[in-house]
């Protein structure tokens, strides 16, 4: 199941390692966020190289980037682009 919803959303596959990125599930009204799959993966396939911290739990930073994203997927539905407010973006910087 993964790998097939990989391909559709991102158009190539996991093990290419051509993107970044990290898991999360909202399961019962909560937000779950980790992933042993998605949050393992380094790449220097790319101009800009990443490493997994080998942690399956995403960084508190992570989480405050999935916390916009799911508030405005709420507020406006799906195919937005979304800006990161300026507190968060403090944070993650």
């Amino acid at each position: 199941v993964h790998d097939k919803l990989y391909k559709d959303m991102f158009g190539c596959k996991f093990e290419q390692g051509l993107t970044c990125c990290g898991g999360f599930a909202i399961m019962e009204g909560r937000t779950k966020y980790s992933s042993s799959w998605l949050n393992d993966q380094s790449s220097q396939h790319t101009s800009r190289s990443w490493a997994s911290d080998g942690n399956k739990v995403l960084s508190y930073e992570e989480e405050l980037l999935v916390d916009v994203g799911i508030k405005a997927w709420k507020r406006n539905g799906i195919g937005r682009v979304v800006s990161i407010p300026d507190h968060v973006e403090n944070v993650i910087l």
